[in-house]
């Protein structure tokens, strides 16, 4: 039994126990941080309260919709994490107007439903989830620029993009959010230390020559590279 006045819950359990079913309608939980679980048997979610709703190494049956239920049952998220989770991809749920910090796996939570926030954190995001099949990068690049997202070109002040390599795709993604970032501060390369192009030092220095000479739309945004 779950007591009426649960608002915290954080759990880390062996994937052989199983949670309680009535933890997903204890509608007082404010905080739900779920890792390394294996849940089974869930028919209904539902946290009118939620605001910090964390999913890390979360498991669950390949035809399950768990996804769609936490996200469809917690309208009021301020703060989503859905990381390794074992499951079909949530499609059908509305954006949340007050989600302020996203990090997601891209193929897991459509983008369109997190765009808005102030802070967003992307794994596993592909070539095509960032540019849409086109005649050309360049040309993916422009059909993807309108509309904006408003994330991009209202809220982000600082950016950082890991495992940098030099990649047409990663110049292109760098150059767009320059491009489009309006108030953005700082933009950080982290390079890929086993990439070809960090290792030489000709092709290194060429990469941030390259980054550094793209325009920026935010007049005090400076680069770093690390």
């Amino acid at each position: 039994r779950v007591s009426g006045r649960l608002q915290h819950l954080d759990l880390s359990l062996f994937p052989v126990i199983a949670v309680p079913s009535v933890v997903f309608s204890c509608k007082t939980l404010v905080v739900l941080k779920l890792t390394y679980l294996a849940l089974k048997n869930i028919s209904f979610v539902d946290f009118p309260l939620l605001k910090i709703l964390h999913l890390i190494c979360v498991s669950f049956s390949k035809d399950s919709d768990l996804l769609q239920q936490f996200l469809s049952g917690s309208p009021n998220l301020e703060d989503l994490k859905v990381k390794n989770f074992s499951a079909n991809a949530a499609k059908k749920f509305n954006r949340f107007s007050k989600l302020v910090r996203a990090e997601v796996d891209a193929h897991l939570v459509p983008l369109q439903n997190v765009k808005n926030v102030e802070v967003l954190v992307l794994d596993g995001i592909m070539r095509f989830e960032i540019f849409p099949l086109a005649k050309g990068l360049e040309a993916a690049v422009l059909a993807y620029t309108q509309p904006v997202p408003t994330c991009i070109s209202l809220h982000l002040k600082t950016c950082f993009i890991k495992q940098y390599s030099g990649f047409v795709v990663q110049f292109l993604f760098a150059k767009y959010i320059m491009q489009n970032a309006n108030y953005l501060r700082t933009l950080k390369f982290c390079f890929n230390c086993s990439s070809e192009a960090y290792k030489n030092p000709l092709l290194r220095d060429a990469m941030i020559r390259d980054l550094s000479s793209c325009r920026k739309r935010s007049y005090i945004c400076t680069l770093s590279f690390e």
